[in-house]
């Protein structure tokens, strides 16, 4: 409980005790207030020593946990790094020894003399042992990973190894040095296995195995902890020499039992020797850096005591200082409060009512508007009707909304389920549903007054309301039965004519298409929504752009009206052929705000004039054939003369060479006569071809150039 808590528990209490109704407090309830103040303080005081009481505990309990834990870590720290010291020193030694007795002996290892190696190494294994006391095996292992000679046990070789330990395998396949514990065949043992190399060719590997507390003793020799001892992940425990000598078979015993069942989640206490001491677990790894087990670290528990105790005087005090400041100050904050109180508590009191009378009137203001509105309104959550005006009351022949309430549960009861009317229930959807994902649409329902019985269409309009956790809307229903008719009646005007009308409001891309419209293209009046898009998606690819420029021109005031001849698809897939035209209305600003439009069907006569062009075609072609006749005819007339003519030059020729008379003049004469004439035909040809082009185009001539081209002929 801090300072703001009180402050704040004071105000409220105070609160508490101020109110009686609404009026203004007097001396007695000053006198009261007095009263209530001291017993409050009271409580506050036994409850502040209550709370400090037990944080102090409780501070002291985490601050000791943490405590342990740093102490704990500190200790597994100088654990882990007295192992790796002693480890170091140990490959040191054993590298040396690998390699300077190997080296002139490769040759029997290659060879896998067994017996020279057993003789040559037996003594050499028994020195080491002497010098090293937990020194338990040495082997030379050939290539394949089979034992050569075991030194440990001389009688026992060639076994395979490969399959039986992980470490022999590795060291087959990668050829490095391996250092690390293993479980062997038969117990935990901690191996330094060193490859043998001949010509930079692996050829086997020198192995040493310790056993599993080689370690305890130099690690207690070099941390100074009073017991250690040793457990694989089998639950196999082993103690250190120096408390094998210290300590009796049932402390050991004792020891064992707690270490069996220790949870290495959590750290444990054993008592002996009249000494308690904490059990600190550290992990032990194989070569591949898996935990196999563990070394337990007995710590004299005395020097956290101390810690704890120290601790435990220095929260205390500082604990008790401050609860003798905070009593004071809060004592001097209790009495400024005491008459700010009582002002607090009137000025709330002013607000509480000035808000209540604001609410009234908010709340009369929004009745006034809610059931002056001309639409029938009322809300709802889609199950059960919420508030309704007196518009809604008055149409459905009800009193008041308990009597509407008490007979019908949803207003979509008086809907009448008509085609083209939202009803009850629309496409396996609720009204409600359905109107809210179709927003886009003229969304109508029917509705008969239950005075008049008469029938009445209502335009229906939705919005969420976003005041609080509860899903509720707002429904709007809008009168447009006289609308309607009037719609009704326009429509079939427009209908008489045959043509479909179009009202396109330029700022929301809606667009009403009448009836006829619709009927057109094969659609029923609910099939096609009333937006632009339509249009859009019903218009011929070819004929868009087109029609597209002819709108813009109209509405930027380029065109004094629309119009253009274009494609619309019909719902069976074929093409109807559109007469369309409108004109844009404008606002007092020039702005436009509508475009409006009619349609007609011309594809019985784009029918009719393609039916005529192809006629037309054929006439033509008709013409044309019996000119040709014609012109055949002038040309055989046109060619004889010219025909002759050049035969009567060539036989000149002819008889000139026969009767050797041939002149340069008169030869060249005939050669020129036959030139002029053979023009002539060809141009005959080319006035012929022309004549039946169909892009010819016509020129201007002469009649004395005609005159002369007959003399010439």
């Amino acid at each position: 409980m801090n300072l703001l808590n009180v402050v704040e528990y004071v105000i409220y209490y105070g609160q508490a005790l101020l109110i009686k109704g609404d009026r203004l407090i007097d001396s007695n309830d000053l006198e009261l207030i007095n009263k209530k103040y001291y017993r409050t303080f009271i409580k506050y005081i036994f409850f502040s020593i209550s709370f400090y009481i037990v944080a102090l505990f409780v501070v002291t309990y985490i601050l000791e946990t943490k405590n342990i834990d740093l102490f704990n870590k500190k200790t597994n720290n100088q654990v882990e790094r007295s192992i790796a010291h002693v480890i170091k020193a140990y490959d040191i030694r054993l590298s040396n020894i690998a390699e300077t007795s190997v080296l002139n002996i490769k040759n029997k290892i290659a060879s896998k003399d067994h017996d020279f190696l057993i003789k040559n190494f037996d003594n050499y294994f028994k020195e080491l042992k002497h010098e090293m006391p937990t020194l338990e095996s040495m082997q030379f292992i050939d290539v394949n990973g089979s034992s050569i000679a075991r030194l440990h046990e001389t009688n026992a070789y060639s076994d395979n190894l490969l399959e039986k330990r992980d470490s022999i395998k590795n060291i087959t396949q990668n050829h490095l040095k391996i250092i690390g514990y293993e479980n062997g065949v038969y117990k935990n043992v901690f191996r330094f296995m060193y490859p043998i190399f001949e010509n930079g060719y692996y050829i086997g590997a020198l192995e040493f195995g310790f056993s599993p507390f080689f370690l305890l003793d130099e690690i207690s020799d070099i941390t100074g902890y009073c017991s250690m001892f040793y457990m694989d992940k089998g639950r196999t425990l082993e103690v250190d020499s120096n408390s094998k000598n210290r300590l009796s078979k049932d402390k050991i015993e004792k020891i064992k039992s707690i270490a069996i069942n220790y949870d290495m989640n959590s750290l444990s206490t054993i008592s002996f020797e009249d000494k308690e001491y904490l059990v600190s677990p550290v992990k032990i790894r194989d070569f591949n850096k898996k935990t196999v087990g563990y070394v337990f670290v007995l710590i004299d528990t005395s020097k956290l005591t101390n810690n704890k105790t120290t601790l435990l005087q220095l929260v205390g005090g500082m604990s008790t200082i401050m609860f003798v400041l905070l009593i004071l100050f809060v004592s001097k904050i209790f009495k400024k409060m005491q008459y700010k109180i009582v002002q607090v508590r009137q000025n709330q009191v002013e607000d509480l009512e000035e808000y209540k009378n604001k609410l009234e009137l908010s709340n009369n203001y929004l009745d006034t508007v809610f059931n002056f509105s001309p639409s029938m309104i009322y809300t709802t959550n889609g199950e059960a009707l919420g508030k309704i005006n007196n518009k809604l009351l008055e149409f459905l022949n009800y009193d008041s909304v308990e009597e509407l309430v008490c007979e019908h549960e949803c207003i979509c009861e008086f809907f009448e389920n008509r085609d083209g009317f939202v009803a009850k229930e629309v496409d396996g959807t609720t009204w409600l549903e359905y109107i809210l994902k179709h927003k886009d649409l003229k969304n109508r329902v029917l509705m008969k007054n239950r005075k008049t019985l008469k029938e009445h269409v209502f335009d229906i309009k939705i919005e969420k309301l976003n005041f609080d956790k509860n899903q509720r809307h707002i429904v709007a229903l809008n009168d447009i039965t006289e609308l309607e008719f009037q719609k009704n009646r326009f429509e079939e005007a427009i209908d008489g004519t045959q043509d479909g009308l179009w009202d396109w409001n330029l700022s929301t891309d809606e667009v009403y298409y009448s009836t006829r419209w619709k009927s057109m293209l094969g659609y029923e009046p609910y099939e096609l929504a009333n937006k632009l898009s339509t249009w859009k998606k019903l218009v011929h690819p070819v004929d868009y752009e087109e029609a597209s420029q002819d709108l813009e021109k109209n509405i930027n005031k380029q065109s004094d009206y629309y119009e253009n001849i274009h494609r619309l698809k019909h719902k069976d897939g074929s093409w109807v052929w559109i007469l369309d035209r409108g004109k844009t209305v404008f606002d007092v600003d020039g702005h436009p705000l509508r475009m409006v439009g009619f349609i007609t069907d011309i594809t019985e006569k784009k029918l009719l004039e393609e039916k005529l062009i192809k006629k037309d075609e054929m006439m033509i072609a008709q013409s044309q054939n019996a000119a040709m006749g014609e012109m055949i005819s002038m040309i055989a007339h046109q060619w004889r003369q010219p025909i002759a003519i050049i035969s009567m030059s060539v036989n000149n020729m002819l008889v000139d060479i026969e009767l050797d008379e041939i002149e340069v003049n008169s030869f060249k004469e005939h050669s020129e006569t036959i030139l002029t004439q053979t023009q002539h035909l060809s141009q005959t040809i080319d006035d012929f071809r022309n004549f039946f082009k169909p892009e010819k185009v016509k020129s201007l001539v002469t009649v004395q150039s005609v005159i002369d081209n007959l003399v010439h002929i």
